[in-house]
């Protein structure tokens, strides 16, 4: 009986192990969401995609190579000015985010979106609030720039 419970409570506790933290969402991105195969594993992807978005004076708010994610603070996509996450302004400001994931050996596949707010409405959840940014949209022509410098990177 002793054995019984030590084994239940330890599949409890490792259950709730995997289960917590980590920071890639468990929702996928958005369907039309720019995407890219490059030659480098899925973690030096993300480890590229920082330095771009660094060197393009852009806030990262979260990321992580082991779990091949990034995700950029709310901007401008027009201005490039960080903040603006409840500005009225729903159509300029934007987020980025960066999915990679091993296609093969030393490939990976890279996906990029640009999410915009519908409205602002802190009743709705984040995600179900947002929106995959238009065509033609400059935040897409940033993950567009980001994900061509990554392709041009990986193959060094």
């Amino acid at each position: 009986m002793r054995y019984l419970i030590t084994v239940m409570v330890g599949s409890a506790v490792l259950a709730t192990a995997c289960g917590a933290g980590g920071i890639r969402p468990r929702y996928a991105p958005f369907t039309g969401a720019l995407t890219d195969t490059v030659t480098v594993p899925p973690g030096d992807a993300i480890r590229e995609l920082e330095a771009l978005v660094q060197a393009e004076s852009l806030p990262i708010r979260q990321s992580s190579q082991r779990e091949g994610y990034l995700e950029t603070g709310w901007f401008n996509a027009e201005t490039r000015r960080w903040g603006g996450g409840a500005s009225l302004n729903t159509e300029s400001i934007v987020r980025l985010r960066f999915w990679s994931d091993q296609l093969r050996e030393g490939t990976s596949i890279v996906v990029g979106e640009a999410a915009k707010r519908r409205v602002i409405d802190p009743s709705v959840a984040a995600r179900e609030n947002e929106v995959l940014a238009p065509e033609g949209h400059s935040g897409i022509a940033t993950v567009r720039r980001l994900l061509d410098s990554l392709r041009a990177r990986g193959t060094r």
